[in-house]
């Protein structure tokens, strides 16, 4: 069935190939070019791939995912697709021998049928880049400055922040993705006045859910709120008091709140407790 197939691919070195079908129905090919290779079948007309291979060139500096979800919204749009669109996935891979698991699956996100399927994907990506590639990012930096890279630690560094202020943005952002990207910057000590916004966000959506105040109560403690922390983990353990985890939740913060506070240095050789 080989006429009947379509391939894209690029080497190592960023050197495209493709290959397509000559049984392909109505227009079908593709746009090979350095660090690029784009295939279509049953398109409209031959233009379409060049409008859609143009936009992907005019914002190269965004995430690759960001790109792909560009494209293929427009080809929506634009009806490249002359039966209409049905369907939509974006697959992206990353390399990183601490996060072996990103090299087939670092974004993997598709909508199968549906009337508007670019729509509902990007609701998918939006959620996925809160819950998920925001830790992601600060991962990926951490990698790259202990492997000598600091221009590519900053880029995931920055990338990392502007997704944050993005998800805090969105007004219909789901609470449990809100929620996933709190507690991933908490265990990371990162953005953590960020991360208390989002929980109050997803707490307010759902404010009887014992997972989204544990999330709460992890964020006071790295912001050095234990006794805070302890109000939190109380008020989830009493609308469960079998739970297991939450009970050692609550031991845990008892003896954390219980520490006497660090000295505060006061800038003149002395040192002070917090109030």
């Amino acid at each position: 069935g080989f006429q009947r197939r379509q391939l894209g691919a690029l080497d190592r070195a960023g050197w495209p190939g493709g290959y397509t079908g000559v049984e392909m129905v109505n227009w079908s090919g593709g746009i090979l070019d350095s660090n690029f290779a784009m295939q279509a079948n049953t398109m409209a007309a031959n233009l379409v791939m060049d409008v859609l291979a143009d936009t992907v060139r005019a914002i190269k500096d965004r995430p690759l995912a960001d790109r792909l979800l560009v494209a293929l919204t427009l080809g929506e749009r634009i009806k490249a697709d002359w039966r209409g669109a049905r369907s939509a996935a974006i697959l992206v891979g990353r390399v990183n021998p601490e996060r072996p698991e990103d090299k087939g699956r670092y974004i993997s996100l598709r909508v199968d049928d549906g009337a508007h399927p670019t729509a509902v994907l990007a609701a998918q990506y939006r959620a996925y880049r809160a819950a998920r590639l925001v830790a992601a990012h600060l991962d990926y930096a951490g990698w790259y400055r202990r492997s000598g890279d600091a221009a590519r630690a900053a880029l995931e560094d920055t990338r990392a922040r502007d997704d944050v202020q993005s998800a805090l943005a969105d007004s219909v952002l789901p609470a449990p993705a809100l929620n996933a990207m709190a507690w991933q910057l908490a265990q990371r000590g990162a953005m953590l006045d960020q991360a208390w916004e989002a929980t109050q966000r997803a707490q307010a959506a759902e404010p009887r859910s014992t997972e989204f105040t544990d999330t709460a109560a992890e964020v006071r403690f790295r912001q050095g709120r234990a006794a805070e922390a302890l109000a939190l983990a109380q008020e989830a353990l009493a609308r469960v008091p079998p739970d297991e985890y939450l009970q050692s939740r609550v031991k845990f913060f008892e003896v954390e709140a219980a520490k006497p506070a660090p000295p505060v240095a006061t800038g003149k050789g002395k040192a002070k407790k917090k109030g």
